[in-house]
């Protein structure tokens, strides 16, 4: 629980008294100070002598409606009132939010833990609110007022400017956390000024908010592409205002977290390697200890190498791009270093599980290829390709671990061979014996062959003196070797010092016969199906799509159920999925689209969107189905690449 949130008094104004002292007990516990009421008359007599932060209250009242109290809870500035009520009468909900006091309204749920969590969470982010600045700009005096009024009970610190001029004067006096802006302004009107401040480098991550009775689609397109977050239409509902600004925010304080994490990059990377050593000799702890370090690690690390990449994206100072540079070798190195660990605990826990997947055996060899062959010249070593032109179409086996052996193989050999030297990638199909045979050929600096067994041991590496001078962690090896015996493999190596060597194994696979889609049939019937609850990604989404595809159809749905009722009507040539949506998310409506796939004898592919998405996790929403992922906020060449291999 937040200090923040030590010490606060709240009062109870409900005439169930079974939920009121259940919330009473869960108040009490986390240190509040509480006070019950278990009707009208007694409540008044309470606040008429008492002030609280908090009051929750209930709307069918014994002697009267709870909305009778809110004058008098009115009454205390710093008071702060939560409804709650089994009501789900919409009008009264918004006749509710009329009164500035009001700060959400939760209707009571079935299970208590459910609407105690809701209000606890609240509680939490109105507390942890009061570091925050917002800025609002808008040229009507009743709009900044209200807004002003809105926000304070939600614990901002709130600033109000009447021009676009005056709000970037305002910008370099406070330090501004975020900005809700007016689009229709004189002078300079809300466009402009967004492009205005985007265009400060300091600025350039600063959550816009844009709020115009525009019906204008364009209009909106135009400020989503210079940079705003979100957009709201007048006349709102307070409510909607609330949530989105809530939803803001809790990016920016998550974006913050991340930023605090990499400002500990150094001193993790330093205990990793001291932890790892200790692990080493604590045998039985050692599985446990690798794997938690790996996962706590790798979630800020793979955030802060996608913060790296935006801002090389856009730095224009040669110095400055230089460090990030440095900076994003590091971090790739320590992120393949904290990878490798990673997968060797897993498959030392017996936690390592296979995902059989039908796949294109072509397509993905030369990936791998195109993948290090710029690897292998970037050091001056020539990478031959000998992958077979027969290799089978599609085939069914784990394609993620067969990536990640031939990945190790080709990374070691290219390590430890010497510039002006070559490695060869050798990949066929043994249609007899339904195997892939693979081989990584060096001229390297070969192994000996009292040592050929040690290295691929986990954490083992041919010489101690390996390890100063071509880096890494000694798992490669180690987990292609552990990688093989789970596809029913193993690792083959031939060698000679000073003369390279020769990797090799021959993995199982099942040829899958080629299924024609007819679905797309011809560039007019190409459709794609948005399953996303948010309008504004709906817009920029179908923007992004036909300023490539003019020609493609686009139909949305904005919850998992209408996705499915959808699917199951029409054919779709792809679909980009929301993970976080109302009713049912992403995740349960992929399950379910597989199942209408299986009577309809086709298959559609599927990318899944989500604000969560990492390098991390990709793999994991890839193991559940999905086709491929996409983290927002996307962009048009992430659309664009999605968009070429699809159609």
């Amino acid at each position: 629980m937040s200090s923040s949130m030590l010490n606060l008094s709240v009062i109870i104004i409900d005439d169930s008294k079974f939920l009121s002292n259940a919330l009473k007990q869960s108040f009490t516990n986390r240190g509040f100070r509480v006070t019950q009421a278990f009707d009208i008359s007694s409540a008044k007599a309470l606040l008429q002598e008492n002030e609280y932060d908090y009051a929750l209250l209930d709307l069918e009242l014994p002697d009267g409606k709870g909305e009778d109290l809110l004058p008098y809870l009115q009454i205390c500035e710093e008071t702060r009132v939560v409804v709650l009520t089994g009501s789900r009468d919409s009008e009264r909900r918004k006749e509710i939010f009329q009164f500035g006091v009001v700060v959400d309204y939760i209707v009571k749920e079935r299970y208590f833990a459910d609407m105690e969590y809701a209000i606890f969470k609240l509680i939490e982010i109105i507390s942890t609110n009061n570091d925050l600045h917002i800025l609002i700009v808008d040229d009507s005096n009743f709009m900044r007022t209200h807004l002003k009024i809105l926000l304070s009970k939600r614990n901002f610190q709130v600033h109000t400017c009447i021009s676009g001029k005056e709000a970037l004067k305002t910008l370099k006096k406070i330090k501004i956390d975020a900005v809700i802006v007016d689009l229709e302004m004189p002078v300079m009107n809300g466009t402009q000024l967004i492009g205005a401040i985007k265009r400060d480098k300091k600025n350039l991550h600063l959550p816009v908010m844009v709020v115009s009775g525009t019906s204008d689609l364009n209009k909106v397109a135009k400020v989503l592409k210079n940079g705003a977050n979100d957009f709201i239409k007048k006349p709102f509902s307070d409510e909607e205002l609330l949530l989105k600004v809530d939803k803001m925010m809790q990016d920016l304080k998550q974006q913050r977290l991340i930023r605090s994490q990499q400002e500990e990059l150094k001193t993790l990377n330093d205990s990793l390697e001291i932890s790892r050593n200790e692990a080493l000799d604590l045998a039985k702890e050692k599985t446990e200890l690798l794997s938690t370090m790996s996962h706590e690690i790798r979630v800020p690390l793979n955030a802060i190498q996608g913060f790296i990449r935006a801002l090389k994206k856009d730095e224009t100072d040669e110095k400055k791009k230089q460090y990030l540079n440095i900076i994003d070798k590091s971090s790739n190195n320590l992120t393949d270093i904290i990878n490798d660990i990673l997968d060797i605990s897993k498959i030392e826990s017996g936690n390592f599980v296979l995902d059989i997947t039908t796949f294109n055996l072509r397509d993905e060899m030369k990936h791998i290829y195109d993948l290090f062959e710029q690897n292998a010249s970037n050091r001056d070593v020539t990478l031959i390709n000998s992958i077979s032109t027969t290799l089978p179409l599609n085939v069914k086996s784990d394609i993620l671990r067969i990536r990640q052996i031939i990945s190790n193989l080709l990374s070691n050999a290219i390590k430890f061979t010497d510039e002006g030297k070559s490695v060869e990638l050798s990949v066929a199909y043994d249609k007899e014996n339904s195997l892939l045979k693979c081989s990584v050929r060096d001229e390297g600096i070969g192994i000996s062959p009292e040592n050929i067994e040690k290295i691929t041991q986990a954490y083992k590496q041919a010489e101690a003196s390996t390890a100063r001078e071509y880096g890494g962690t000694g798992l490669g090896l180690s987990i292609v070797t552990k990688m093989l015996i789970l596809l029913d493999s193993q690792l083959h190596i031939e060698s000679k010092e000073g003369q390279g060597s020769v990797f090799s194994c021959s993995i199982p696979i099942e040829v899958v016969a080629q299924t024609v889609q007819t679905s797309v049939s011809s560039k007019n019937a190409q459709k794609i199906l948005v399953a996303e609850d948010h309008k504004t990604n709906q817009i920029l989404l179908e923007m992004l799509i036909q300023e490539m595809h003019k020609d493609i159809e686009i139909v949305f749905a904005n919850d998992g159920i209408e996705a499915e009722a959808l699917f199951k009507q029409d054919n779709f040539n792809l679909v980009f999925m929301d993970i976080n949506m109302p009713n049912k998310d992403g995740i349960q409506t992929l399950k379910d689209i597989k199942r209408i796939e299986k009577n309809k004898r086709k298959t559609t592919p599927v990318v899944a969107l989500s604000g969560n998405i990492l390098n991390s996790n990709c793999e994991e929403f890839l193991s559940l189905g999905f086709d491929a992922c996409l983290s927002k906020p996307y962009n048009e060449h992430e659309i664009k690449a999605i968009l070429k291999k699809y159609f």
